[in-house]
């Protein structure tokens, strides 16, 4: 039990009041003081008799990705009492009449726990307070969100036996063969596949994949100042990967590290991505164990990536490590690529989407995702700096027609796409 402000001074008015009585033999000043001292015992007594606070559970347990927002509800019996638990940068409190919320936003994955919450009681005329510690455990576990979309590509590929990286089902006037069937009404004769009709004794059509068109050509780089644009990085290149994997679009992608080049692959894109992600950028073996709990169906097909799980260097994919100029590791085979994706923290080296933007910007369009920085930066002037230098970085290349776009926590592929051939 402690004074409050307003007990402290009624206290300082007591010990005034009877000092100056006793200066000057004043029975009025003597008066007030006893009559502020029995109001003081009266808190006093008022106070100690308060029932104590007591709560509806103790203990709670969450998982939940980096950027979500989860509520614990805890039921409190006497609604005299607020909590005294400061706020910090993974939670906050509300407290209702007959209940406390808990609001749990962790800004990066890992691992918090509260132990206890400490609750304040202010006695009737506010010039006590009554301190409480009650012992509630609080554990949340924050995933990266890149786990999430890394479990939704791994659905995508072992669910209807895909094992490796199909092409698009959709049949239309393309080049690439799709596979043979009978003679339907209204089929083109030059369509007819005259092996397979001798074969069959009866007329046969060869279908072939609907041409989609020129390439997209993904570029990421990796390099992030922080776990939150590293997180958002790895959750674009997934979902962009998956999209185009489900719409059978065609999509090469280059991975570097501020201009040197990690992987380049166009076939199996995908399951490489997959590979890449779990080999390079998973640190910790929950995560994979996560996905598994989720998946019981994904453990054949991650250990067929990876025969020694992620420990062991992953196999698929066209993996090969080369170092190359800034700007030069997309300059292979362009006339292939109808447009291209450049996905970028943008924390300072400005100089390789500088370069990159230089050679393709002439040949195709061009589209640059982008994370924010500051958010890794506890510095609020280099923070500020920081958004500065993106603020114009971004206004330069809008200039020379390069769109834009945010790569949010929560993006979804589709949203991914559509921000970026808006």
């Amino acid at each position: 039990m402690k004074l409050t402000v307003r007990g402290r001074i009624i206290v300082y008015i007591i010990i005034l009041a009877i000092s100056m009585s006793a200066l000057f033999k004043d029975i009025l000043l003597a008066s007030i003081a006893l009559l502020l001292f029995i109001l003081l015992i009266a808190d006093y007594a008022y106070l100690k008799m308060t029932k104590e606070l007591s709560l509806d559970q103790q203990a709670s347990s969450i998982k939940m990705l980096r950027g979500e927002e989860k509520e614990v509800r805890v039921k409190i019996d006497n609604n005299s009492f607020h909590t005294l638990n400061a706020d910090n940068n993974w939670l906050s409190f509300v407290q209702n009449s007959d209940e406390l919320i808990l609001k749990v936003k962790p800004k990066r994955a890992g691992y918090y726990k509260l132990d206890s919450l400490r609750f304040e009681r202010q006695s009737r005329l506010k010039l006590l307070a009554k301190i409480e510690d009650k012992s509630f455990k609080l554990q949340a576990e924050v995933y990266p969100r890149y786990i999430a979309s890394l479990a939704e590509a791994i659905e995508y590929m072992v669910s209807s036996a895909r094992e490796g990286e199909v092409a698009s089902i959709l049949k239309g006037r393309g080049l690439e063969y799709a596979s043979t069937r009978e003679y339907i009404a209204g089929d083109e004769l030059n369509a007819v596949d005259w092996k397979a009709t001798a074969r069959h004794g009866k007329l046969m059509i060869k279908e072939f994949l609907a041409d989609k068109g020129p390439s997209t050509h993904l570029i990421c780089d990796v390099a992030a100042a922080g776990e939150v644009t590293k997180d958002e990085l790895l959750t674009a290149l997934i979902s962009i990967s998956l999209a185009f994997a489900r719409s059978g679009n065609k999509l090469s992608v280059t991975i570097h590290n501020s201009g040197v080049e990690i992987m380049h692959t166009s076939s199996n894109v995908l399951s490489s991505i997959i590979s890449y992600v779990i080999r390079n950028e998973v640190r910790r073996p929950e995560y994979i164990y996560q996905i598994l709990d989720i998946l019981p169906r994904a453990r054949r097909y991650i250990t067929k990536l990876a025969p020694e799980f992620w420990l062991k260097i992953l196999t698929s994919g066209e993996m090969e490590r080369k170092d190359k100029e800034n700007g030069r590791i997309i300059e292979q085979n362009l006339e292939e690529y109808g447009y291209a994706i450049i996905l970028s923290s943008c924390s300072g080296n400005y100089s390789v989407i500088a370069d990159m933007v230089d050679v393709l910007i002439a040949r195709m369009p061009v589209a640059l995702g982008y994370s924010a920085p500051w958010m890794d930066v506890d510095d609020l002037e280099e923070a500020y700096r920081l958004h500065e230098s993106l603020k114009k970085l971004l206004s330069m290349l809008r200039d020379r027609g390069v769109n834009t776009f945010r790569m949010s926590a929560g993006i979804s592929g589709i949203e991914l796409s559509s921000a970026i051939y808006r």
